[in-house]
């Protein structure tokens, strides 16, 4: 069949200063385990010798570039460590045109900040020293070069029974298709309560659903801390009484006692 000559696995961990804070903090998946799955579906289904796998996702050191290729990338795109070399101190204004070290933006005052000639040696630099770090970490291995170490599926393993694989495989690869990248159907849950929305929850996605009913539930709680407090003495209620600061002398609060059988006060500043 048709395989495609390479696939990228691009990890939560990377990403450009344009992005929102939300998703840069919290949108995605981890690097190292989409790069492990990848790689072993592809061993597991003999595929892995036609199809070749890049990564990406926060890789700047020798370390990061050796860790990646040892869980199965042939090879690693890197961004935020060039980026460095070359200035750039995070402002995360990248989109706006108003980049403080003149990396991203269109403005001829502010691009004056990039010394092109300054700036293409620290990137060079910065290469040349990775480079030479990762040679060192293949060496201290006693490696001619660098291979792919974790395997968790032997060569056709998927191509099998799938009863003794790891839980992910034996779980979703009956449900993968080869024709469409369709999400598949959830699942309903069982002995599930109903979720209260004021719209059409039968038609609305699970995201929707999950929002509708958080923003339910402060609304809630937004009635429940502007009601006023319930009278728990009612009309037996004893009087109030005056409580003097000692320091300033001057009355501080007002408390009442709750009953004989309980020893302690409301205060009210």
């Amino acid at each position: 069949g048709i395989t495609p000559d390479f696939i990228v696995v691009d990890g939560a961990e990377g990403g450009t200063g344009a992005a929102p804070v939300e998703f840069t903090d919290h949108v995605g998946a981890p690097l190292q385990e989409g790069l492990l799955l990848v790689h072993n579906t592809l061993v597991a289904t003999n595929l892995r010798s036609r199809i070749r796998i890049g990564c990406a996702g926060k890789v700047v050191s020798a370390f990061d570039i050796a860790r990646m290729m040892a869980l199965g990338a042939d090879w690693c795109n890197a961004g935020r460590g060039f980026m460095m070399a070359l200035g750039c101190i995070q402002a995360q204004s990248c989109h706006t045109g108003q980049c403080p070290t003149g990396v991203t933006t269109q403005d001829p005052l502010r691009q004056q900040a990039l010394v092109v000639p300054d700036k293409a040696r620290r990137v060079a630099q910065f290469h040349r020293s990775t480079l030479h770090a990762l040679k060192e970490l293949v060496q201290a291995a006693g490696l001619q070069h660098l291979v792919h170490r974790i395997i968790q599926l032997e060569p056709g393993a998927l191509l099998g029974p799938l009863d003794a694989l790891p839980y992910v495989f034996r779980t979703y690869w009956p449900q993968a298709s080869a024709h469409s990248f369709a999400a598949l159907p959830a699942e309903p849950l069982a002995h599930t309560a109903p979720v209260n929305v004021h719209h059409n929850a039968m038609a609305a996605p699970a995201a929707a659903m999950v929002v509708a009913s958080a923003m339910q539930t402060l609304a809630d709680e937004d009635d429940d801390n502007n009601a006023p407090p319930p009278d728990p003495y009612g009309d037996t209620a004893p009087a109030p009484l005056s409580i003097t600061d000692p320091i300033i002398d001057t009355p501080a609060v007002v408390a009442r006692q709750r009953g004989d059988d309980d020893n302690s006060v409301d205060i009210t500043l």
